[in-house]
């Protein structure tokens, strides 16, 4: 097994490289007795592993106990030497057992080609769009996704999905019939079926923007008839001022930030202010740094992210705003793995 190759248009920004290239700077360097050490360690978690497989243990506990050791060694060492340790696990013959969890799989193999598809989300959502794929998983595979779809990850995920429609409901109630919302990196748009706003026709306009054709027409289909317009458009469109939206009441990208450096976070959040209309919210989310099975997802899901702590959203922030009279805010979810910051133009 290998990690795999993530191709995309060119469009959105999202790569393997930059993502390596904010978490580790070039030139870095380690010691050989450092990453000699680590690759032992992570040979004997992996070993005890494989050893609770062959004798049979329950998903559960293998699982639950590969998750918190992978954690500790993310945590233990340093990114550069972590970074080693990816392809490493990946090759381990263990890996092939949490593949059969089709959430894991899905997430490692990337059927459309980058990381965080709506596809995948759709896992964590138990969306009926999976749900044959969890009937073919083999009794342990169904049994690792009872974990991965409740790990603490999992939870912050469907979590955010309903804020992001209480969000929108509270926009439609304090605007009126004239709301307007901007989703970027929109995938499947769940939130907005459980959005009654939407349901009582009480938008003006959703534009729901996605660099992933299959994730514009899904949207297309499934709000055909609704004030929802799905748009083929990226990050580096927007940047770039090749769309021309209009204003909008709010403005929100919710799984986007996680693949973004710093430079490009910031450039796109300024031009996500622009859009606003006065008094507008711009919400933006991010994987937190407080997030318990960011190994595992590193490793035997091949899901790369940029962890970022309550500084690093508020130096997002900060240097996106400039003189601009805006009121600014930076919360947890409720088990602090996603961290989520809004900002209010005031003018």
């Amino acid at each position: 097994m290998r990690q795999t190759e993530i191709s995309l248009d060119g469009e959105s920004l999202i790569t393997p490289e930059s993502i390596a290239a904010h978490v580790v700077a070039p030139g870095t360097t380690w010691r050989n007795d450092e990453l000699q050490s680590a690759r032992t360690v992570l040979g004997l978690t992996l070993g005890i592993a494989l050893q609770q497989i062959e004798q049979g243990a329950e998903p559960y506990h293998i699982i639950h106990r590969i998750a918190g050791s992978l954690h500790e060694l993310r945590m233990r060492y340093s990114p550069s030497i972590w970074q080693q340790l990816i392809p490493v696990a990946q090759r381990h013959p263990v890996a092939r057992y949490f593949l059969e969890d089709p959430f894991t799989r899905w997430s490692f193999e990337k059927p459309r080609g980058y990381s965080g598809d709506a596809g995948l989300l759709d896992f964590i959502y138990g969306h009926s769009s999976v749900a044959q794929a969890v009937a073919d998983a083999s009794p342990v595979g169904k049994a690792l996704y009872n974990y991965t779809k409740d790990a603490s990850s999992s939870v912050a995920v469907r979590e955010r999905r309903d804020l992001l429609t209480q969000h929108v409901d509270d926009i439609a109630s304090s605007r009126g019939s004239g709301a307007e919302v901007l989703t970027i990196a929109a995938g499947h748009l769940r939130e907005a079926n459980r959005s009654v706003a939407l349901k009582e026709g009480r938008l003006k306009r959703w534009v729901a923007l996605d660099q992933d054709p299959q994730s514009v027409g899904s949207i297309s289909r499934d709000f055909a008839g609704s004030c929802i317009e799905a748009i083929d458009g990226s990050v580096r469109g927007i940047l770039g001022g090749r769309h021309d939206l209009g204003k909008f009441d709010f403005v929100y990208a919710a799984g986007l930030y996680d693949y973004l450096n710093d430079k490009v976070s910031i450039k796109l959040t300024q031009r996500c202010l622009d859009m606003l209309k006065p008094n507008g919210v711009f919400l933006f989310a991010n994987f937190a740094t407080d997030i318990v099975v960011d190994g595992y997802m590193e490793s035997f899901m091949n899901w790369a992210l940029l962890l970022r702590s309550e500084t690093d959203m508020w130096r997002i922030i900060n240097g996106s705003v400039g003189d601009l009279p805006v009121e600014g805010t930076v919360r947890f979810g409720q088990n602090k793995n996603i961290v989520y910051g809004i900002i209010r133009k005031l003018s």
